[in-house]
């Protein structure tokens, strides 16, 4: 019968000891990776979950571009292209590859339907924009969203008459519609021989760069 001594008792003890904090460790890594394959698991439903949705998303947009549902914006946007410049213009919407919406607008010609020269120009690319933008405020006018729009420069380099034609309906639009339109602009901007152009009431903020007073921000940075 062995017998066992105190030191063999304590190099027992600290032997123990050891395995015990060994298996220690390796339940702990093993908890660990459980709870990383718990935590995929669950990463991997709410990513099925996103992907079903935009599928979900995707499919609807589908739906409303075969069914022309953005045929009142199209043609608001071609009521104020006509009004200003006397040209018809057309949105046109698709997916691309990405299952993204690409808009695309151009001038046409309103006898054969061909599209113009005017739509290449810079000029002319901006009231495009302009038009897009003034016409998704006025078709959700009457919904919760946004009722003010701002443009910078649009009256840069178009002719007069186009000019006068440009702001005489946006007055109406923003009386009609209760929109709010933000343009800047310099002075040689403005239409020759047409001091009543704008009004007094039109201005929000006069500016100038003769001292601190006529900066934005009353100062020089």
């Amino acid at each position: 019968m062995a017998i066992l001594t105190e030191k063999d008792t304590y190099y027992k003890f600290k032997e123990y000891q050891k395995r015990t904090v060994k298996a220690e460790v390796e339940i702990s890594r093993i908890k660990d990776k459980l709870a990383a394959i718990d935590n995929s698991i669950e990463i991997e439903n709410k990513i099925t979950k996103k992907r079903d949705l935009i599928q979900e998303k995707v499919t609807g947009l589908k739906t409303s571009l075969s069914q022309r549902k953005h045929a009142d914006i199209n043609k608001i946007f071609n009521f104020i292209i006509k009004e200003v410049i006397n040209t018809n213009a057309l949105i046109s919407l698709k997916l691309n590859s990405q299952d993204n919406v690409d808009f695309n607008a151009d001038y046409q010609n309103k006898t054969d339907l061909l599209k113009t020269a005017e739509g290449q120009g810079t000029t002319y690319k901006k009231l495009l924009c302009v038009a897009f933008d003034l016409s998704l405020l006025i078709h959700y006018s009457r919904n919760s969203f946004y009722k003010f729009v701002y443009h910078d420069g649009v009256l840069e380099g178009l002719d007069d008459r186009i000019k006068i034609r440009f702001v005489d309906l946006i007055k109406k639009l923003c009386v009609e519609y209760n929109i709010q339109y933000i343009i800047t602009l310099i002075d040689s901007d403005l239409p020759k021989n047409k001091s009543d152009f704008i009004s007094t009431n039109d201005v929000c903020l006069r500016l100038n760069d003769k001292n601190d007073n006529g900066k934005l921000f009353l100062n020089t940075f």
